[in-house]
């Protein structure tokens, strides 16, 4: 397999829009997303913040109106000023990298992502997983693919061992954020309608976000409870493995977005791994399995070699998933993958 490259000037525009996007990140860390929006309610102004996009709208309140409260929303417009050259010039990046043929996600897949973004979740510890993390790594390699089609699920990981708590300004949990968007993402009832919900749908569309965690210990079939984020997610083999060390890449869509993703190596022999232990009935999705796995390991044997050393090493602490990988990898129609299968630790 012989990954088709974006231009060498779409390269350029990723790194340019990563590097801006980490710069905002860092300095607007503490700065709250969305607009500020008063409510005159008997003849006294209440205050709150607001955040709309492709029909998802959020808003938080934040007090009555005083002195103080208006020197802080000062304060965050002030801050907000200085970084808007830094803002005009990463949408500039990204618009270019949207016309050089870069993967974009859609408006409301985008809109949701922020949703969360601004939640705290990715600074908690989170990592977006599934197939969008496979657009935006597709991106931040620099290739193209057929199997880049949109999809409306979100899958959010989060190990319970190193997740921190989320800031409580503006917002609370979490699953506070997703019941209280407009439209509100409903809880998704599981089979034991007694457990905790460890999926939300978008009322009204088909965008759902699952929330995965790894699984620890012996096999369970029930969701965990991660209290420091205010939400369950359902526990899953191997997801330890995808998601330590995540990098921060560039989300592409209706604006850019710094996101937290795991290594494309990792992820490729993830992929692997999943895709062997999928039933029969699910002869499709593991094909794409594969395919995913195969152009990322294509484009990192030419281009990072050194990532897929480090991630095969990192793959000696889990025996149990290296003989079903290594067969995977023997398989692929990849020039090195049966090199690969034999450096396996």
């Amino acid at each position: 397999m012989t990954p088709e490259r974006l231009p060498e000037a779409a390269q350029a525009l990723y790194s340019e829009l990563l590097d801006l996007l980490r710069g905002l990140d860092r300095a607007g860390r503490d700065l709250p997303v969305g607009s500020f929006v008063s409510k005159l309610i008997k003849e006294r102004r209440y205050w709150y913040l607001q955040a709309t996009g492709a029909g998802v709208r959020t808003q938080r309140y934040l007090g009555p109106e005083s002195e103080e409260l208006l020197a802080r929303m000062q304060e965050v417009e002030r801050r907000r000023s200085e970084l808007e050259p830094d803002r005009v010039r990463a949408r500039e990046a990204h618009d270019m990298l949207v016309a050089a043929g870069a993967y974009r996600d859609s408006a409301v897949g985008t809109r949701v992502i922020e949703l969360l973004s601004a939640s705290g979740l990715f600074r908690a510890g989170a990592v977006l997983v599934g197939t969008r993390a496979f657009g935006i790594l597709a991106n931040s390699l620099g290739v193209r693919s057929s199997m880049l089609a949109r999809t409306q699920d979100i899958d959010v990981a989060v190990d319970r061992q190193t997740a921190v708590a989320v800031r409580a300004e503006p917002g609370g949990a979490v699953t506070d954020w997703l019941t209280g968007s407009e439209p509100p993402f409903l809880p998704v009832p599981g089979l034991d309608p007694r457990q905790a919900s460890t999926s939300f749908k978008l009322r009204g569309r088909e965008h759902r976000i699952d929330f995965l965690t790894p699984l620890h210990g012996p096999d369970r079939e029930r969701p965990v409870e991660l209290p420091a984020l205010g939400l369950a997610a359902w526990p899953l083999r191997l997801l330890d493995f995808l998601i330590e060390d995540p990098i921060e890449a560039a989300l592409v869509g209706s604006q850019p977005i710094l996101v937290p993703v795991p290594d494309p190596a990792r992820y490729a022999l993830h992929k692997l791994w999943v895709a062997r232990r999928r039933p029969a009935s699910e002869t499709v999705r593991a094909r794409k399995d594969r395919e995913q796995a195969a152009l990322l390991l294509a484009t990192l044997l030419e281009d990072r070699p050194e990532l897929l050393d480090r991630a095969m090493l990192a793959l000696a602490a889990h025996r149990h998933a290296r003989a079903p990988i290594r067969a995977e990898l023997e398989r692929l129609p990849v020039d090195g993958g049966k090199e690969l299968a034999q450096r396996l630790p």
